[in-house]
């Protein structure tokens, strides 16, 4: 049975894949120059990457590792400034689970702390 650390990284993913996904089958199909005009959803597209890059290091581990205080120190604040309109309400809610998570003994390490609007935005999620 997968720990809801794991269940949330596959969400973050299943999303984050899917965004790629579309973003590469709608490219394939375009012409040079309207490519041209996908740069910003190319950047969104990035940066989605980005964020995901290292979350094979640790989704497989049931518990929190230095991985995941990683992950929330350091690819949480910087996907929330790159794409500060383009994070949707169920993603910050799963960031913002996924920090929740985090056990007591490894709070002391974390660096980033949700702003106010940060969770309100995840509070209008559906999930």
């Amino acid at each position: 049975m997968p720990s809801r650390k794991q269940v949330i990284y596959t969400r973050l993913l299943q999303w984050g894949i899917l965004h790629l996904r579309m973003l590469c089958s709608r490219a394939a199909h375009v012409t040079a120059e309207e490519v041209l005009r996908l740069r910003e959803a190319f950047e969104v597209g990035w940066e989605q990457a980005n964020f995901l890059h290292r979350v094979h290091g640790s989704i497989l581990e049931p518990e929190y590792v230095d991985n995941d205080i990683t992950f929330i120190n350091w690819a949480f604040p910087a996907h929330i400034r790159r794409l500060p309109d383009h994070i949707g309400a169920e993603t910050a809610a799963l960031m913002l689970e996924f920090y929740e998570g985090v056990p007591e003994h490894l709070r002391s390490q974390l660096t980033w702390h949700p702003t106010p609007e940060f969770r309100q935005l995840a509070s209008q999620s559906s999930a």
